[in-house]
């Protein structure tokens, strides 16, 4: 019996006669170093790849380093913020790999099971359910402005109105000179609609539609007494061919801006109208 030394790998070489029942006359056993052997640590790095937790770091980190669409969180000096939207982005993607994983087992067996398809239904309806949360966060809550508003911030665990859950969560650090009161968790009271602040509400929300309707009929007003003053009291050809194209582009594009759910043609009849009041001042002054 010989030994052989290579680098960290010790190969056994056993003569057949102890041996009797193997195919070839000497076989090789190879005791690996896994600090050592390259090819034992390719394989342990192998493995390491396949492993699910390396998918969650990678989730974590993509969630963490998100610039575009904003970080799951953030520091700065408006203070610390937490984004619940990316918390379930998070969530859809880790049920998008529970499926994926599923679907990877029917592939490769050609077949499925009772337990699998549990597994599947369970899945399947947090997906959905997720999806159905995300579609909340995503679109608007409530045509009460001030409803939307308190229900967007509740998607954001922010310093300034978080501070004790912040605080314990090890987020930020205990200040001695606000007592115990940095504490104590901000628990809302707000009514929202129908409740105890509903007249408050709709009394503000009357005063702004009021505001809104002040400014159309101010701007009314002013596009159609503006280009009168200037081409009456600059008569002239190129005045009026000014005014008259810049107030119209210029009125199209309010109504555009401003009229959101009217239709196409809606803009069009109503810019028309206005290029037509024009165009009879025009004609009605070089008349004269």
């Amino acid at each position: 019996m010989s030994f052989l030394d290579a680098s960290s790998v010790c190969y056994v070489l056993v003569p057949q006669s102890v041996l009797g029942t193997l195919h070839s006359s000497y076989f090789a056993l190879e005791i690996e170093n896994d600090d050592i052997h390259p090819h034992s640590q390719e394989r342990k790095n192998q493995n390491e790849s396949q492993d699910p937790a390396d998918f969650y770091q990678m989730l974590a980190i993509a969630a963490m380093e998100q610039k575009k669409d904003g970080p799951l969180y953030t520091e700065n000096k408006d203070g610390k913020q937490i984004r619940v939207r990316a918390l379930q982005y998070m969530n859809i993607c880790h049920l998008k790999r529970e499926l994926a994983t599923e679907v990877k087992q029917i592939r490769n067996k050609h077949t499925t099971s009772h337990a699998q398809m549990e597994r599947i239904r369970k899945s399947m309806k947090h997906y959905v359910g997720a999806l159905r949360d995300l579609r909340f966060m995503l679109e608007s809550r409530s045509a009460n402005p001030r409803t939307e508003e308190f229900l967007r911030n509740l998607l954001y665990i922010k310093d300034a109105k978080d501070h004790a859950i912040l605080l314990d969560a090890g987020f930020i650090h205990p200040d001695p000179g606000q007592g115990n009161e940095q504490y104590y968790p901000r628990v809302y009271n707000y009514t929202g609609e129908g409740g105890g602040r509903h007249h408050e509400d709709t009394a503000l929300q009357q005063t702004r539609e009021f505001l809104n309707r002040v400014k159309m009929a101010l701007f009314g007003g002013i596009v159609l007494v503006a280009p009168m003053l200037i081409m009456r009291l600059h008569p002239t050809e190129l005045t009026t061919l000014l005014t008259t194209s810049i107030f119209v582009l210029v009125v199209a594009v309010v109504l555009a801006w401003y009229m959101k759910e009217a239709d196409k043609k809606d803009i069009l009849g109503a810019t028309a109208a206005y290029a037509a009041v024009l165009v009879v001042f025009v004609g009605a002054s070089n008349g004269g």
